[in-house]
């Protein structure tokens, strides 16, 4: 799709959801920064300890090209409120919380867009939701490694472990310079205008002096709930809208996540693309991953 298009700053909103505030942005909506009534949209779903602001090159490009885009922010992660003590975090949770978002949101054509756990999330919800999915688009986004039975079982035993120490201890950088730099460090492919966002939304002041990243850090205890593929393949089984399967061809994903049985699975898979670009795609990629993002919104890139 050629260069990033000059874009003002997505709108940014907080919607309480479930009884909690959860942050949204938006790129191309209507006058109060949301989409309109009957316009086409695509919610951009993000994955483990990622945030909204990191769709920024993809939303900017999606909205030049007269598309709506929109990403929140999972619970606990960017600007959303974080669990409360003592509850861990779990699909059944995320999943609620789109279907939360979405209802709340003016009604139009969607088009839903999943990265890694975002798109694990994403196939879950259209399977249960299948009259309100356009189209989904699925960015190394066929759930995570299948663990065996013994795996689960030490999982389980790790977080009652977990859960009986102390929280983990909040991470903190000196300064919001150190936060920019840090964050350069980790994707290192960021563009400097989502940079500054990523920022701005993914790290405050602490109490105590420096800055400490916004995520929840129990988010680095193990879950409970280990992943079934079993129970999975039946969710894709059930998917009514063209699916479009993007991969990271040069990252871990492919070797990690048997991909096979899960693609065999979907019965409406539109198309398959394999890009030169590590895991995090829609930073590495945004244009090629916004261009496809436009065709299975049938749409056109500009």
């Amino acid at each position: 799709m050629g260069p990033a298009p000059t874009a003002r700053p997505p709108a940014a909103h907080s919607l309480s959801l479930r009884g909690r505030s959860t942050g949204l942005l938006c790129w191309g909506g209507g006058p109060d920064g949301l989409p309109a009534p009957g316009q086409p949209r695509a919610l951009l779903v993000h994955g483990f300890l990622d945030q909204a602001a990191t769709w920024h090159a993809v939303g900017a490009r999606l909205a030049a090209a007269g598309l709506c885009a929109l990403a929140h922010d999972h619970r606990g992660h960017g600007q959303s409120d974080p669990n409360p003590p003592g509850h861990h975090y779990a699909f059944p949770e995320y999943v609620a919380d789109l279907d939360a978002l979405v209802a709340a949101l003016p009604p139009g054509p969607l088009t839903l867009v999943g990265h890694s756990m975002g798109g694990t999330i994403a196939a879950l919800w259209a399977s249960l939701r299948p009259a309100q999915v356009q189209a989904l688009v699925l960015v190394d986004g066929l759930g995570p490694p299948t663990l065996s039975d013994d795996d689960a079982f030490d999982a389980y035993q790790t977080f009652l472990d977990d859960q009986a120490s102390p929280p983990p201890e909040v991470k903190r950088l000196p300064d919001a310079a150190a936060v920019q730099a840090r964050l350069a460090r980790l994707m290192p492919s960021l563009d400097a205008d989502t940079l500054a966002l990523c920022a701005a939304r993914g790290a405050r002041p602490h109490p105590e002096g420096g800055w400490a990243w916004t995520q929840d850090p129990m988010h680095r205890t193990r879950s409970a709930v280990a992943f079934d593929q079993r129970r999975f393949l039946v969710h894709l089984s059930r998917l009514r809208c063209p699916t479009t399967l993007v991969f990271g061809a040069t990252g871990w994903y492919l070797e990690a996540v048997p991909v096979g049985r899960r693609i065999e699975a979907i019965s409406m898979l539109a198309a398959r693309h394999d890009l030169a670009c590590g895991h995090n795609v829609h930073v590495e990629r945004p244009g090629e991953l916004a261009a496809v993002v436009l065709g299975a919104a049938g749409g056109s890139a500009t």
